[in-house]
Order: C-alpha cells, then sequence, then structure tokens
C-alpha cells in the first residue's frame, strides 16, 4: 500500500513536469515569433505568462518536499524525485531567459541585414527544435533522444559565435546601429544559454534512466 501511494504522488509530479515542460516549449517558440518579427504584442504575452512557469515550478517543489518528508523515498525513487526538482529548476530558467529574449522584441530587428536576420532566425529555429526534443525526451524517458538533444548544442554553439562576429562586423561598419545590435547580441546569448538549459535537463533524463551522471554539453 505505501509502494502504492508513493508511485501515485510520483506520478502526480511527473504530470506537472510534464505540464511544465508543455508550458515552456510553447513560452520559447512564441519569444522566438516575438523576436524575429518584433511583435510587442506577443513579447508583453510571454513576459505576462512567465508567471505560470514561476507557479508550476513551486508547485513541484511543493509536491517534492512532501514526497519526501512523507515516503523518505530510496534507491530509484530518490533519484528520481531529485531529477524531478532539478529539471524543474531548469525549465524555470529556461522560461526566465524566453523573457529576455522577447524582450528584444522591442528592438527594430528588420534594421539589420537580411542575411544575419536570416542567421538570427535559423538559430531561433535550432533552439526551438532542441526545446522540443527535450521535452520528448522527458516525456518518453528516451535515453537516445536525450543524448541527441546534447549533441544538438554544438550546432547552437557554433551558430551563436559566426552570429556575434557577424553582429560585430555590422556594428563597427553601421556605428548608428550600435543600440539596437547590442540588444540583439544579448537575445543570440540568451538563445545558447537556452540550449545549454536543455542539454542539462536531458543529462538529467539520462541519470533517471541510468543511473550515471554525465556531462554532455
Amino acid at each position: 500500500m505505501a509502494r502504492d501511494g508513493l508511485s501515485f504522488e510520483m506520478q502526480r509530479i511527473e504530470e506537472t513536469l510534464m505540464q511544465m515542460a508543455v508550458f515552456v516549449e510553447e513560452l520559447i517558440a512564441q519569444s522566438m515569433d516575438a523576436m524575429a518579427h518584433g511583435d510587442e504584442r506577443l513579447a508583453d504575452d510571454v513576459m505576462a505568462k512567465d508567471r505560470e512557469a514561476d507557479h508550476l515550478r513551486t508547485v513541484i517543489r511543493r509536491q517534492v518536499i512532501h514526497v519526501i518528508e512523507r515516503w523518505a523515498p530510496v534507491g530509484i525513487a530518490l533519484r528520481k524525485i531529485i531529477a524531478f526538482q532539478l529539471i524543474a529548476d531548469e525549465l524555470e530558467r529556461i522560461g526566465d531567459y524566453a523573457v529576455h529574449v522577447a524582450r528584444n522584441a522591442r528592438v527594430a530587428v528588420r534594421s539589420l541585414p537580411l542575411d544575419i536576420i536570416g542567421e538570427i532566425n535559423e538559430m531561433a529555429r535550432l533552439v526551438r527544435q532542441q526545446v522540443r526534443e527535450g521535452v520528448r525526451a522527458l516525456a518518453l524517458a528516451d535515453e537516445a533522444v536525450a543524448r541527441q538533444v546534447c549533441a544538438l548544442d554544438g550546432a547552437i554553439d557554433t551558430h551563436q559565435w559566426a552570429l556575434m562576429a557577424a553582429m560585430q562586423r555590422h556594428m563597427r561598419e553601421n556605428p548608428d546601429i550600435v543600440p539596437v545590435a547590442a540588444q540583439l547580441l544579448f537575445a543570440i546569448r540568451d538563445m545558447e544559454r537556452i540550449g545549454d538549459r536543455i542539454s542539462n535537463i536531458s543529462e538529467d533524463v539520462i541519470y533517471i534512466i541510468t543511473g550515471k551522471h554525465e556531462k554532455l554539453n
């Protein structure tokens, strides 16, 4: 009976965690769209919605504390409960980065050359893909998908450095756009950090499955 009770409460936490993961995935998609199109209304919507991610993280924290206090889990159950809390913390931070990216939607992206805009959109696409696959790895407890997510991080890093170099060249050639470009540099950095965080989540998924800590990012 005790084991059934623990399993039920663990399942509740997992369900809340998946709700948070899907919510944050949508938040990322909206923030990228807001930046790509300079959509201030969508950016405001992202900033308002971030409070829900904070709330879900708080709910998970309370659930985790309750399970530890009531059931004192050990072995794989303890490993999972710790990983759930770590993943919730990472998801909350990803939501914060989504807000940071959305804030840069107020910047006139269209004032940049088309090749730089294209590279920003490509990096955004890669980040969205990584987040989507990271959520899938979590939902399916799929070690292979989790490893693929971590492997994607290299492509995002490559895009970041190429974009940084292109933006710096453009700023040197066009000093008048430095304020706009500087804000976009922050957005590019935050997109890369989203990739780092989703890689951390994928490493936690691997830990849940194998019981081994691996640093793949």
